[in-house]
């Protein structure tokens, strides 16, 4: 669970919005000719620093990342890569996870993108290569990616997620549900008038044994900085989960061409 709002909260302070973007360093919002992105996230004790999760992208000339890994210390997981594949245009058409050891090849994403160079769907498939999973994507007249429809290896319908953005441009709120309803979770975003991250909201609910269980996480972000190239590079995340508090500091190594 922290895992994922790790994820998200990385996401929210890297990535723009839905938008058609014509490489990597657009789709994270990064600017100047990056070369590698580190993500570390550390949590204080007695005065240390502990490393709790990092991950790692290369980029190539283009601007498009090639391969990237990710680690979180406090789970059993083995690290996770991925490398990937683009057109003659610059567009993402394949992702392959490699698994340790050895880098085994994991699972395929394939990327298809309608005629104005809109994702419009991928499909994901098993090392055997059976389809696993596939996605439809679905825009508004401004191009931001409004609705997601996954379907499973049979065809079936299997979720959705409805994103909404304010006037700039910006993620918002998410939410993402299972076809009939029963699961799913909920994401809140808030910015600053500067357009800075100030604070998520996570839910996840679902039904067992016809209870229904909920959890909900707020993180706040402060302390901000950024770079010369104006990169975030470093933020400290406090997050309220109920029955616990979570400090956690960002920081983010940057290298360029």
């Amino acid at each position: 669970m922290k895992t994922a709002l790790i994820l998200f909260a990385i996401a929210i302070l890297s990535t723009s919005s839905g938008k058609k973007c014509y490489n990597s360093l657009e789709e994270y919002n990064l600017k100047g000719h990056v070369k590698s992105v580190v993500n570390k996230e550390y949590i204080v004790s007695a005065g240390k620093e502990y490393v709790r999760h990092n991950d790692i992208a290369w980029y190539d000339v283009a601007g498009n990342v090639v391969v990237d890994s990710s680690l979180s210390h406090d789970t059993i997981f083995l690290p996770v890569r991925h490398a990937y594949k683009y057109n003659e245009s610059g567009r993402r058409t394949e992702q392959l996870q490699l698994v340790s050891p050895g880098e085994q090849p994991g699972w395929k994403t394939l990327f298809t993108y309608d005629k104005d160079g809109f994702l419009s769907e991928t499909n994901r498939y098993h090392p055997n290569g059976g389809l696993m999973q596939r996605v439809i994507f679905r825009y508004d007249e401004s191009g931001n990616n409004t609705e997601q429809y996954s379907y499973s290896s049979d065809g079936k319908p299997n979720g959705i997620e409805v994103r909404r953005y304010d006037e700039n441009g910006n993620l918002v709120q998410s939410n993402d549900y299972s076809i009939d309803a029963q699961y799913g979770s909920k994401y809140a975003v808030q910015y600053s008038s500067k357009g800075n991250l100030l604070s998520t909201v996570e839910e996840h609910f679902g039904d067992s044994m016809q209870t229904t269980v909920r959890h909900c996480r707020k993180a706040r972000y402060s302390g901000t900085s950024y770079d010369a190239k104006g990169n975030w590079i470093k933020t400290t995340r406090i997050t309220d989960g109920g029955w616990y508090i979570d400090t956690a500091i960002v920081k983010r190594t940057i290298t360029y061409y």
